[in-house]
C-alpha cells in the first residue's frame, strides 16, 4: 500500500489570519485514487513551528514498520511522496523560501539577485540527495530541524516531488501568458494579436468536450484557473498561437508544451531523456527571448521535471485537489 501525503495551509475567514493546515494522506486501489484525512491544525496565524507533524511522523512510523491488516491480509506501507507546494514544503521541510539564493530543494544552485528578484542563472548544478539535506551540507539551504528527518522510510529529497500544478501551470504557464498580454513592451502582443488569440479560444467551445473547462478569452487572464492553464499548455495553446505570435516564440511554446505533454503521460514518459533535453532548451531560449529576469524558482524546477518522471512514471496530477 503506497501512500502520499499533502500538508499545506487553507484560510477559514478573508477577514482573519485564522487558518487549518491539514495533513492528507491518499492511496489508489482498483484505478481509483481515494483522499482522506491524516491531522486537522487550527490555529489563529501559521503554525510558528513543526511541533504539529510530530504525531503524524510517529504514526507513520509505526504503520510502515508493521503494516495494516484489511480482510485478514497484511500489507506492508511504504511511502510514495509528499506532494506540497513550494511555500509549504520549504515550512515542513525547515528549509529557504523559493525566492531565497537557496531555495532549490532538488540541487545546490545558488540564485542570483537581478531586477529584485532572485533568479537561476545555472543549469548543471550538483543534485542534492538525501545524505546532503541530513548533514546540511549547504547550510544556506538550511533554516531548522523538521520531524520528518524522524520516518524512517523518507529520503527528504526524492519524496518531495516538484508541484506540477502551482509551478507549471499556475506557474511558468501563466507566466508567459502575463507576459504576452501585460508584459515588458519588447515582448508584449499588440492589442489585436490578443483579441485574435482570445477569438480562437472561444471559438473552441463547441469542440471541447464537457470533462474540460470551456475556454475563456485572455482579457480574463487573472481569473484563470490551474486546469485552464493546463489546457492551454497541453491542447489549445498550439492551435491558437500559431501564426499570431512570432515563429521562435512559437517554437519555444511548442518546446515546453511538447515536454509537459510526454512528461503528463504514463506511457510517453519512458521518454523521459527527450523531454529533459526540451525543457533544458526551453530554460536556455526563454532567457534569451523575454531576459534574465525570465530564470525565476518555476523556470529553474523544469530542469528537474524529467529526473521526477522517471522516478514516478509521469508527472502528478492535481490528486489532492480535484
Amino acid at each position: 500500500l503506497a501512500l502520499s501525503f499533502n500538508i499545506d495551509g487553507i484560510p477559514i475567514f478573508t477577514s482573519s489570519g485564522k487558518g487549518m493546515w491539514p495533513i492528507l494522506g491518499s492511496f489508489q486501489l482498483n484505478s481509483v485514487t481515494r483522499v482522506f484525512p491524516v491531522a486537522l491544525t487550527f490555529g489563529k496565524s501559521k503554525p510558528t513551528d513543526l511541533d504539529f507533524l510530530k504525531d503524524f511522523v510517529s504514526e507513520l512510523n509505526s504503520v510502515v514498520r508493521s503494516g495494516v491488516g484489511i480482510l485478514q491480509q497484511k500489507l506492508e506501507v511504504t511511502l510514495k511522496c509528499m506532494v506540497c507546494d513550494a511555500p509549504a514544503k520549504a515550512f515542513v521541510l525547515g528549509t529557504k523560501l523559493c525566492t531565497g539564493y537557496y531555495g532549490c530543494g532538488k540541487c545546490d544552485q545558488k540564485g542570483a539577485l537581478f531586477k529584485g528578484r532572485v533568479v537561476y542563472p545555472g543549469v548543471d548544478a550538483e543534485p542534492r540527495t538525501d545524505a546532503t539535506f541530513r548533514f546540511e551540507d549547504q547550510p544556506g539551504h538550511h533554516k531548522g530541524k523538521t520531524p520528518l528527518t524522524d520516518v524512517v522510510c523518507m529520503d527528504m529529497v526524492e519524496h518531495f516531488p516538484i508541484d506540477y500544478m502551482h509551478q507549471v501551470c499556475l506557474g511558468v504557464m501563466r507566466k508567459l501568458l502575463q507576459c504576452w498580454v501585460n508584459g515588458d513592451r519588447a515582448h508584449r502582443l499588440s492589442a489585436q494579436q490578443v483579441l485574435m488569440i482570445s477569438t480562437r479560444l472561444r471559438s473552441l467551445a463547441k469542440y471541447v468536450p464537457s470533462i474540460f473547462r470551456q475556454p475563456r478569452g485572455l482579457e480574463e487572464l487573472a481569473r484563470w484557473k490551474a486546469v485552464e492553464f493546463r489546457q492551454f499548455l497541453m491542447y489549445t495553446g498550439s492551435i491558437v498561437l500559431r501564426g499570431i505570435v512570432r515563429e521562435e516564440v512559437y517554437d519555444h511554446f511548442q518546446s515546453f508544451s511538447v515536454a509537459i505533454c510526454i512528461l503528463c503521460n504514463p506511457e510517453l514518459s519512458r521518454h523521459f531523456e527527450y523531454a529533459g533535453k526540451l525543457l533544458k532548451y526551453v530554460v536556455l531560449k526563454g532567457a534569451q527571448l523575454y531576459g534574465k529576469e525570465f530564470l525565476v524558482y518555476n523556470v529553474h524546477s523544469l530542469l528537474h521535471l524529467a529526473d521526477q518522471a522517471k522516478q514516478y512514471g509521469s508527472l502528478s496530477c492535481f490528486r489532492f485537489l480535484d
